[in-house]
């Protein structure tokens, strides 16, 4: 119950918000001869182990699962779509050992995650810091295909820079629950897998 009210939420707050977070689209993925315009944020699924304890991305980044929603991350494999796109945003819970919610945008659904290993070092699904200003508080990403990003991290946050270097590999995540809007106005979250922290951030 308290988990659905808590979705509930989040995605009234989404739609009071949503004018002030229009995601930029990059073309990120081919299949087929068919590309895919996904937001930088958007992961996909690249498969779930067979207890529903670990759930991998195509970047090559693994996460544990809570188990009470081993059930939930196995059902993701099963459904009818080719593919399964997955934004990771911060778990601010108190309560939870789990510092991640990872949520799969085809179903709307979504589970608790800890960082566990990767991504892959030159993937073409991985980004990792090419340039950073530790005094402006930016940084320019890049993945394996080639694609740049660059992000200006939030105020509060770019304290944390100090100990980011050159090469690390990032995540991009989204920061929409309601707990992160009372706080900052940036729109993503970019998780740096070697300290297995995270800044908040803007694109620009």
């Amino acid at each position: 119950m308290m988990k659905k009210l808590r979705n509930n939420m989040i995605a009234l707050l989404l739609t009071l918000f949503a004018f002030q977070f229009a995601p930029e689209l990059h073309a990120r993925v081919q299949s087929a001869g068919t590309s895919f315009f996904l937001p930088p944020e958007y992961q996909l699924l690249d498969g779930v182990s067979l207890n529903g304890s670990t759930l991998a991305m195509k970047d090559g980044s693994q996460w544990d699962i809570n188990p009470v929603d081993a059930f939930e991350v196995m059902s993701w494999v099963t459904g009818d779509y080719t593919e399964v796109p997955l934004v990771v945003s911060a778990n601010n819970s108190w309560l939870s050992g789990y510092k991640y919610y990872i949520t799969n945008k085809n179903t709307n659904t979504y589970v608790e995650a800890t960082f566990k290993v990767g991504p892959t070092v030159n993937g073409s699904y991985t980004n990792e810091i090419r340039q950073i200003d530790y005094i402006l508080g930016e940084l320019l990403l890049q993945d394996g295909s080639g694609y740049q990003t660059c992000w200006k991290v939030d105020l509060s946050d770019q304290y944390l820079l100090n100990r980011w270097q050159h090469l690390d590999a990032v995540v991009i995540g989204s920061n929409d629950n309601w707990y992160s809007f009372l706080f900052s106005k940036s729109s993503h979250i970019l998780i740096n897998v070697e300290l297995n922290e995270y800044v908040r951030a803007n694109e620009f």
